[in-house]
């Protein structure tokens, strides 16, 4: 009951309500790009209905989680394998990944 009220509560006060989508490709037409300056790693054209397909880590991702995401894309793409990205979709910012 709590939920529903909460709900309820929010969508009276105008607050947006975001959700974890989920983009489940090989991903062959995938485009990586890596920001040397911000060490950042952006994927474009991913099918996601974000501007361009494109999906980024949060802003605090460490440069392991970047490497590790520049990693799993290409090995995926190399091997033909499905790729499965969660995200918030209102933002765009990858909550977790991986190959499967």
């Amino acid at each position: 009951m709590k939920v529903v009220a909460l709900a309820l509560l929010a969508a009276l006060c105008g607050v947006a309500h975001s959700a974890t989508a989920v983009v489940n490709a090989v991903p062959t037409n995938w485009k990586i790009e890596s920001y040397v300056a911000g060490g950042s790693v952006v994927l474009w054209f991913t099918g996601s209905p974000c501007a361009s397909g494109k999906l980024e880590l949060p802003s605090g991702a460490s440069a392991t989680d970047h490497n590790r995401l520049f990693t799993s894309v290409l090995t995926a793409k190399t091997a033909g394998k499905t790729m499965v990205i969660f995200y918030e979709d209102t933002t765009c910012v990858i909550s977790s990944f991986g190959v499967q």
